[in-house]
This record gives C-alpha cells, sequence and structure tokens, in this order.
C-alpha cells in the first residue's frame, strides 16, 4: 500500500513538473568579489555584500544602482532594516557602536556617525513627522552629544554638547523612549525629562522628575515618557511609581505619587481615569498583581488604596458594557479571564477562569468573549463565567491552533486531529467543517500557515499546500517532495513578512492615541483589531510622508502588488524529470494558491546549498552563484 502511495505521488509530481514553465531569466549581473550575502529591502532594493564592495542593485534593471567600496565585507550581522523607513543601518559590535545610516533606494548616506566626531552611539531614533535622525552619543572629548541629521540632505540640523551638563557626571544616558510631538523632542534619563525644540534644539524646559514619598522599589526596568491621550500631560514610569507633568512647563501636576506593588506595566487610559497594573519585579517576585484606576488631576487611586489583586499580570484587555474584561497571565505562564466592574474596582467572578494553551486573541462577540489560545478556542458568557460550548475546540499540548476570519465566522485547524471547524461568533456556534483529517505527505510536515483564500481556506505546510472550500469539500492538494540537501531552507514568504517591516516601531505615544479609540468601541467581532489597525497605519503615515519621492513610488508600487504576491508561495524541492531531460537537480517551484498547480520552477543545478533571496512582491528570485554573479528570475 506504502509503494502504491509514493508511486501516485511520484507521478503527480511529474504531471505537475511537466506543466510548469522554467522561470524567466530577467538578467545576469557579474559581480566584483566573493558574495557574503544579500537582503531584499521592504522597498523593493537589493543589497548585496561582497568582498570588494556594498551594492544596491535595481531589481528591474539589473544594474548596479549605487556602490560603497568602504564598505567592503560587511558582516551580515551589521545589517539593519530601520522600521518604517527606506532606510538600513551598519552598526558596530561593542560598547561604542558606530552607525551608519543608508537611503537603499539612492545609495545616499545620511549619517555616518564617526566622521561626524561622534565616537559611540548610544541612542538612534527616527523621529515622526520629519523622518530627522537624532543620534545621542560621545564626541572625542569624552563630551556627550545631541545631534539631528536632516534626513533629505544628510547634514546636521543643529548640535547639542553636554545636554545634560559637564564633566563626566554630564554623559548621562537618554534612559527613556524618545517622543517627537508637535515640534518638540521629549526624553529622560532616570532623574530628568528634556524638551527640546526640533527645529533649534533650543532647550524648552528641563525638570526633575517628581520623586514619591518614602520607600521607593528599585527594579531592572526601562524608565518611559507616555503622552496622556487625554490630559496635556507626560507621564513618566520607573521602577514601581508614576509622575506626572505639565507638557507645556514640565511642572508636576500631582501633589503624591502613586505607587504600585510591582514594576509598572499597562496603562488604560478612559472617560474617569486611567487603570494603571504592575508586572513582575525579578528582583521580588513575591508580590502580587494589582490594577486600580487613578484620577487624572490628583493621581490618587480610585478602587482601592492598593489596588485590587489579579491572578496575573494583565496581558489582554475589552471594555463591555460597564465592565472590563480582562486577561492575565500567571507567573506559570497560567491565563485567567474575569471581568473588572470599572465603577467600583470588583471583580465580577470569585474565581477566575482558566485556559488552556498560550492566549492568542479574545474578541467581545453577541454571546460573550471567544478566547482563542494555542490549544483552545471557546466563548464566555461574561455574566455567568461559564463557556458555552458543549466541548472546547482543542489541541494537544505538542499541537496548536490556526486561525482565519471571514466576516462574522471564525476557522480554526487543529494540527492535532488534523481537522478544520467552523465557528459561528453571532449565534455562539460551531461545527466540524471537514469530513476528516486533512492529507499530509511527507515526513515531520507539520501545517504552519491557515488563511482565508477567496475560494476558500488553506493549509500550508513546508511541502504541502491543501485547499477546501466553506463546504469543507477538499478543492485540491498539492505536495512538492523535500530536496536531500543538509540544509533544508523553509521558503515560506508571506505578504504580512513584507508589511511587518512597517508596523514594527509605535512610539508610547501612539499606543496611547490606540488605547483612546479602542475605548470608543463597540461590541463586535474583529473590531478591536480593526480600529488597532487604523491608528498603527496612522502612525505609519507620519513616517511615509518624510520620504524621498522615489522611495515613495517604489513603496506604493510594492504595495500594489501585495494582492498578487499572495496568491502563490515558493517550495524549494528536488527537480527531477527525465521526461524533460531534467536529472536530480536542486531548486524551487512556484505553485498557485488557486488551484495548487506548479506554474514555474527554477533550477540551482548542482548548488546544494544555494544563496537566495525570494522578492515575492515583485516575483523574483536572486540567485548568488559560485560564478561571482547575481542572477534574477522573473516569476
Amino acid at each position: 500500500m506504502k509503494k502504491t502511495t509514493l508511486l501516485i505521488v511520484f507521478n503527480i509530481a511529474i504531471l505537475l513538473f511537466a506543466f510548469a514553465q522554467d522561470a524567466a531569466q530577467k538578467w545576469k549581473l557579474p559581480l566584483k568579489g566573493k558574495v557574503l550575502w544579500q537582503k531584499v529591502t521592504p522597498f523593493g532594493t537589493l543589497v548585496v555584500s561582497t568582498s570588494d564592495y556594498l551594492i544596491g542593485i535595481d531589481p528591474e534593471k539589473g544594474t548596479i544602482a549605487w556602490q560603497l567600496d568602504a564598505f567592503a565585507n560587511t558582516p551580515e550581522e551589521r545589517y539593519q532594516v530601520v522600521p518604517n523607513t527606506p532606510y538600513v543601518a551598519l552598526v558596530t559590535d561593542g560598547k561604542n557602536p558606530e552607525h551608519v545610516i543608508i537611503d537603499v533606494s539612492t545609495g545616499k548616506i545620511l549619517c555616518n556617525s564617526k566622521e561626524e566626531g561622534i565616537l559611540g552611539v548610544f541612542n538612534r531614533t527616527i523621529l515622526s513627522g520629519s523622518g530627522n535622525i537624532l543620534i545621542y552619543g560621545i564626541n572625542g572629548k569624552l563630551q556627550g552629544l545631541l545631534v539631528l541629521f536632516d534626513v533629505k540632505t544628510g547634514k546636521k540640523i543643529w548640535e547639542v554638547n553636554n545636554p545634560f551638563g559637564k564633566g563626566l557626571f554630564g554623559i548621562a544616558k537618554i534612559e527613556t523612549n524618545i517622543i517627537n510631538d508637535k515640534g518638540f523632542i521629549l526624553f529622560g534619563t532616570t532623574k530628568e525629562i528634556f524638551k527640546i525644540d526640533e527645529k533649534t534644539g533650543n532647550l524648552a524646559w528641563k525638570t526633575e522628575v517628581q520623586s514619591p514619598k518614602g520607600f521607593t522599589m528599585v527594579t531592572n526596568t526601562t524608565p518611559k515618557i507616555i503622552i496622556s491621550a487625554a490630559e496635556p500631560v507626560i507621564y513618566f514610569t520607573k521602577d514601581n511609581f508614576i509622575a506626572a507633568h505639565d507638557i507645556n512647563t514640565g511642572k508636576p501636576v500631582w501633589a503624591d505619587i502613586p505607587k504600585l506593588n510591582g514594576p509598572v506595566d499597562k496603562i488604560i487610559y478612559q472617560q474617569q481615569g486611567f487603570i494603571m497594573t504592575n508586572a513582575v519585579d525579578p528582583n521580588n517576585n513575591m508580590n502580587p498583581f494589582r490594577i486600580n484606576l487613578y484620577n487624572y488631576k490628583t493621581g490618587k487611586g480610585v478602587w482601592d488604596e492598593k489596588g485590587i489583586k489579579m491572578d496575573g499580570a494583565l496581558y489582554q484587555y475589552k471594555f463591555w458594557k460597564d465592565g472590563l474584561v480582562i486577561a492575565m497571565e500567571s507567573k506559570k505562564g497560567r491565563y485567567y479571564i474575569n471581568q473588572i466592574n470599572l465603577s467600583n474596582g470588583q471583580m465580577k467572578f470569585k474565581n477566575s477562569l482558566k485556559v488552556d494553551g498560550e492566549l492568542k486573541n479574545m474578541y467581545m462577540v453577541p454571546k460573550g468573549l471567544m478566547y482563542i489560545t494555542s490549544n483552545q478556542i471557546d466563548i464566555i458568557d461574561v455574566e455567568s463565567g461559564k463557556t458555552i460550548f458543549p466541548t472546547s475546540i482543542e489541541a494537544k499540548k505538542d499541537g496548536s491552533l490556526l486561525t482565519a476570519i471571514k466576516g462574522d465566522f471564525l476557522y480554526a485547524y487543529s494540527t492535532t486531529d488534523k481537522l478544520i471547524y467552523e465557528i459561528n461568533s453571532v449565534k455562539g456556534e460551531y461545527r466540524q467543517l471537514t469530513p476528516q483529517e486533512i492529507n499530509i505527505e511527507g515526513k515531520k510536515e507539520i501545517v504552519e500557515t491557515f488563511e482565508l483564500r477567496p475560494n476558500g481556506l488553506a493549509a500550508i505546510s513546508n511541502q504541502n499546500i491543501n485547499l477546501y472550500d466553506f463546504t469543507g469539500k477538499e478543492l485540491y492538494h498539492t505536495y512538492v517532495p523535500a530536496p536531500e540537501i543538509s540544509r533544508l531552507a523553509k521558503i515560506y514568504y508571506s505578504t504580512a513578512a513584507f508589511v511587518g517591516e512597517f508596523n514594527k516601531a509605535a512610539s508610547e505615544a501612539d499606543a496611547a492615541k490606540i488605547q483612546t479609540y479602542a475605548n470608543q468601541e463597540e461590541a463586535g467581532f474583529g473590531k478591536d483589531l480593526l480600529n488597532a489597525v487604523a491608528q498603527a497605519e496612522k502612525a505609519k503615515a507620519q513616517q511615509y510622508g518624510s520620504m524621498a519621492a522615489e522611495a515613495k513610488a517604489r513603496l506604493r508600487k510594492r504595495f500594489e502588488a501585495t494582492a498578487s504576491a499572495g496568491n502563490f508561495i515558493f517550495m524549494l524541492t528536488t527537480l527531477e524529470n527525465k521526461s524533460l531531460g531534467l536529472s536530480k537537480t536542486y531548486g524551487i517551484v512556484k505553485v498557485n494558491k488557486a488551484d495548487g498547480k506548479i506554474v514555474q520552477k527554477i533550477s540551482f543545478d548542482k548548488d546544494k546549498e544555494p544563496k537566495y533571496e525570494i522578492d515575492d512582491l515583485a516575483g523574483l528570485i536572486f540567485y548568488a552563484s559560485p560564478d561571482k554573479e547575481i542572477i534574477c528570475f522573473k516569476f
């Protein structure tokens, strides 16, 4: 029976390859020196490091767009993508790293810290809105140096020596995050907050952080500054306390400073005040988790002097009528759910509901709270605290649940029973969609991606792709045998991997604004997610506005290509088809998710460990051949 199955699979593979076309070679570019590494940037430029130079290649023309000889032999670990920008940074190791920021669309060096007299960089920030680059470090005289670079020209706009004072004690580090707000830059040390005019570098004000009375817990946490979403106030959080200062003058706002049982963790803004929770103190994990509501004007606790005990750190939350549904993560990694009355802070249920697995998400639906963990899906009746499914949808501890959303329906795939389930979020019901476990071929093959397609649901592993319609009928199953090479490279690039480059950096100020919008939500499946995404897009738009015209054009073109790119998947395989005259070679095939057919293929001949990069948005593969050249194939 096993031999028959293998024969059928082999014959299917022959048929698939027989109708597949070879990917067209778009261009070939000889290079100087040995190729060390290559990277496709979020903007499409191919950056290549060789023993002779660092270059940027125009992927459409196959020509060298820019060349930097001074950066030959650049190690791959120095390369960093600067989120939300068309830039990359080359950063050296050590206590006093050097930073070189390059616009990959033009090859222009926007900042070279060493050449500008900055011997070591402590902080680097791309300011939202203007996109200018703020660097703080030390100069040759061991003085603190704060410099702002113009992102358009690469020249210094201004520099400030000894921003924290003269002498060795003046070389303080910027310990907090850096916020750009309405033409001003805000940051802090462990004891002071500074507000600087972005245009001139002049100091608007500096203030000593208001300290709490009595004993202050010392923790291994990083201080933060947060612009209030409700008041003209800047909050400073450090250790187990929070201070409030007027954003226009820097003066303290509260007479007394509230203290928590542990490091400040989450802050939730809402009409009655702000809700604050504490995290685990690495030095003292005996203190309980607490949550409290604080008055904006006075900073005093409203619910309780010490706060309300929780079963763990606040992990997620959703507003529901007059309450706040919270998910908590205990010190042992277990998850609990309860509901807090916003008027008095009382927990609705005496014993919080424990859920199995790692909590991934939760949504308010007509029947209550739908929660999704790595191993369990169910709906909680928020009035009774009981689950409403007869039995939860589950996966074993060594398995997982993968989900996709379509309107009011949530679809889940369990890697344990290999079944697909359909959950109706309005009715609070679910059904087994597929009549039997899905077909997965190959050793150690596990579905890792489960996604919504226009005509159904796709379950994808390294070498398999299955598509089912919304009635549970299998539309196709495609299996591409894995190559027998020493290091199997996993080839699955989704549009999310590209878009993710633009969503990595969200400032505390942006996060606070997201909270404000989330507080206005109405109960509805997926509405929370949409609100959060909308705010992330606004933050991204600020950076987008500061980009050069060429970079904008490239980004726009790549976003327009995302819909097409998402329709295909690339798989590494062995290309062997005697009827086509192919001997055993190694290569990549492109599979159409709509019908499961292999539409194109690329052969790497006998190169068992090929160096290649895939740009799925542009439909290009860049292969660094052993002959010191880059070959581009068009899919």
